[in-house]
């Protein structure tokens, strides 16, 4: 799965990502069963990202999601990184 990973990233972001600075971090399923998403974090990569699919590409905060238009199925990670970010301010 991370090669996968490595490739895609590759091949619409042009960056190179280190595989021993990921992590897993959330799944689920969409379409009742017919596709799993996962998600994962990059610490270290090389290249500058270009989207080569001519996609929107922007870095935003976490409290900038309601700002942007995305797909419903992003919600589901979207609501956990909020969460997530929540707890850590909470320490």
């Amino acid at each position: 799965m991370l090669e996968s990973l490595k490739r895609e990233i590759f091949e619409e972001l042009s960056l190179e990502i280190d595989l021993r600075n990921v992590i897993f971090v959330y799944s689920y399923e969409i379409e009742q069963g017919k596709k799993k998403l996962y998600f994962f974090l990059c610490f270290k990569w090389k290249g500058k990202i270009l989207s080569k699919e001519n996609q929107e590409f922007n870095w935003i905060k976490i409290d900038e999601f309601q700002n942007y238009k995305m797909l419903k199925s992003n919600y589901k990670i979207i609501n956990y990184i909020e969460k997530i970010n929540f707890l850590s301010k909470c320490k």
